[in-house]
């Protein structure tokens, strides 16, 4: 056998080329007299740009070895097929012979959109063989180091539902392994994309130029799959000068939607937000393995959905730019704000296994201004550390904040429930948990096993930024109406460095009580969990599974707010005051005088009724308790009722 090369054709000759048996085997259309055993005869070209000089044939297959005229990526094997319509041309699967060829960077754009295309109505392309469901970036003429907008653009283009049979439905639009510089993208419907854990899709500067334009988005599409693989996606945060928006990626009214696997970083506004128009929420969300990191006003945000989950998502260094809306905050690494008004919807969201570190605002904040529809939040496994360094509302943030949107009051009750199980709040900079102005007409708010170690890291002053749960309806900021609508049960605070000053601080006044329970709360100094005592007017009560026992010597009145629900031990001769029966309902005070003497118990509002189950001295308004004697008082709302 011998071989022959001629230009660009590559043949192989058995014997007499003029032997009619060999021209026989080799004829390219029949196939009972061999083409489907020689197969296609194969063509090696350099570019794109030397097909349209090349004979189409059904036999042939060509081969390319790069996109445009000296790079040697973008190539592939192509065949022809004469049923395929010209104005399908998308400069990378599909190459119409009678689009201009591109010889340089700059006229790649125009390329990939068929710009001078001759016969629009003809029909017969050059189509790519596809091994596998994978469409690369360099098939449409991308290369490092040049910005890829109009390449990553038409890979997402020709991968998606939206361009109907045009399409590679069902196809994965591949991100390389490199650096992508590129202006805003768009994702469609019926999206699969995916990376690769050295990839990198990059915000070239200017190129996101709107307030409120995002870098990637999704607007009403469904079924998105994006599969990261480590991927990142990385923003121009000081670029941003206004505006909240420039989201990382920005999922928007969509449906039944999976990202997993990606790092979001240094974007001016969110990192990535769920949400979308009045009465069109996003819906049947999957977020998994997400990190967003180093972004201006939030790591992520749920806006407006319904069936939303994040799982095992994290966000780190959040904080300000200096500008815009970037300024105002919260700088929250999960911010769960519906917007006010109807057709906003905070429904079935679940943050499971969450974690967040380093963000200058809250860990995790509820922002709710007033929504007409149920809030269903559940949130298990949820850690922050060292969150809150920013100063915001009054005092420095913390792991949760509950916080009204502008302290605004709702103007319906809102129906659903805010759980929170089994959180972790390490080092906050603030208050572990605090509540600014949440209104008891808020969903009701359920806290369960929390543990707390070592509020106010930064060391601030003021209580406000010294307890594991704090609530205070007569501080300035507090919007004057009914507060709460929580429950604590089950939590455990470390205090090591000695700056707590309460481990719950909640507290009503007349005009604005405080509608909160609280259960089982200790303290715990490297030994067995104690109590400390809290800070409390609350309707709703205070107590434990195991009644704890506290010791007090005072000669002066002993204020018993702190100890609500305790087994209180009088040794000194002061006296002890009940809070305003009106702000501590269900609330129950059990004493004991210890001391050799008479003591006192008074209610700063409210009487106290008599006793059918011992006998005291009880003038309505003050009862004495003598040497050993005991007294178990309960609120009804209105008055102290003496068992």
């Amino acid at each position: 056998m011998s071989y022959d090369t001629t230009g660009s054709m590559v043949g192989a000759t058995v014997g007499d080329p003029s032997d009619e048996r060999w021209n026989a085997l080799i004829d390219e259309t029949d196939l009972v007299k061999g083409a489907s055993l020689i197969g296609r005869s194969a063509m090696v070209l350099a570019s794109l740009a030397d097909l349209p000089d090349v004979p189409q044939s059904y036999t042939h297959e060509y081969i390319v070895q790069g996109h445009r005229p000296g790079i040697t990526t973008g190539g592939g094997r192509f065949y022809w097929d004469g049923a395929v319509a010209r104005n399908r041309h998308n400069g990378g699967t599909i190459i119409s012979p009678t689009v201009p060829a591109y010889t340089a960077q700059t006229g790649l754009a125009g390329y990939l959109d068929g710009s001078g295309e001759t016969e629009p109505s003809a029909f017969g392309c050059f189509v790519r063989k596809i091994e596998g469901h994978g469409i690369r970036l360099e098939w449409f003429g991308w290369l490092p180091g040049e910005l890829a907008t109009a390449p990553a653009q038409k890979l997402l283009q020709q991968t998606r539902s939206n361009e109907g049979s045009a399409a590679h439905i069902g196809y994965t639009a591949m991100f390389p392994p490199a650096t992508v510089r590129s202006g805003p993208l768009v994702i469609g419907s019926d999206q699969i994309i995916a990376g690769t854990s050295r990839t990198v899709i990059l915000q070239e500067p200017g190129t996101v130029t709107m307030d409120v334009q995002p870098f990637i988005s999704m607007a009403g599409q469904s079924n998105v799959f994006i599969f990261g693989n480590g991927m990142q996606i990385n923003g121009q945060k000081n670029e941003a000068r206004s505006g909240e928006g420039r989201y990382g990626l920005f999922i928007y009214g969509s449906k039944k939607v999976l990202v997993q696997d990606l790092t979001i970083n240094a974007f001016s506004g969110d990192g990535l937000a769920v949400t979308g128009d009045a009465g069109r929420p996003s819906e049947d969300v999957r977020i998994d393995r997400v990190l967003c990191n180093f972004n201006g006003r939030n790591g992520f945000s749920v806006i407006n959905a319904r069936r939303a989950t994040l799982l095992n998502c994290r966000a780190t260094n959040t904080n300000t730019n200096g500008l815009g809306a970037s300024a105002n905050g919260p700088w929250a690494a999960f911010d769960i704000e519906p917007n006010e008004g109807s057709g906003y919807f905070i429904e079935d969201i679940n943050l499971i296994g969450c974690s967040s570190e380093g963000n200058a605002g809250n860990g995790l904040q509820f922002t709710i201004p007033n929504t007409d529809s149920p809030v269903s939040v559940r949130v298990s496994g949820f850690q922050s550390r060292r969150d809150g360094s920013a100063t915001q509302y009054g005092a420095k943030n913390g792991g949760v904040g509950f916080i009204y949107g502008g302290g605004l009051s709702p103007k319906n009750t809102m129906s659903g429930l805010i759980q929170l199980v089994g959180i972790v709040v390490d080092e906050p900079f603030g208050s572990a948990m605090r509540f600014r102005n949440w209104s008891a007409r808020n969903a009701p708010v359920l806290i369960r096993d929390v543990t707390i170690r070592n509020v106010n890291f930064g060391v601030a002053t003021g209580n406000i930024n010294r307890c594991g749960v704090w609530q205070d309806s007569s501080d300035s900021m507090e919007v004057i109406e009914p507060k709460g609508n929580f429950e604590v049960d089950g939590l455990t605070v470390f205090d090591d460095n000695q700056q707590l000053i309460r481990p719950v601080w909640t507290m009503g006044i007349a005009a604005a009580p405080t509608i909160a329970k609280v259960r089982n709360v200790y303290v715990n100094r490297h030994g067995y969990p104690a109590v400390l005592p809290l800070r409390t007017k609350v309707q709703g009560g205070v107590g434990w599974s195991e009644l704890p026992m506290v010791s007090l010597s005072s000669s002066s009145a002993i204020a018993g707010t702190d100890y609500v629900g305790q087994m209180v031990e009088l040794t000194g001769s002061g006296g002890f005051v009940l809070p305003e029966a009106a702000l501590a309902s269900g609330c129950v005070f059990r004493i004991r005088n210890g001391s050799s003497g008479s003591i006192n118990v008074t209610a700063l509002a409210g009487g106290i009724t008599g006793s059918t189950y011992g006998s005291y001295t009880n003038t309505g308004s003050s009862l004495t308790l003598i040497n050993g004697q005991y007294a178990e008082l309960w609120s009804n709302g209105s008055t102290w009722v003496l068992k």
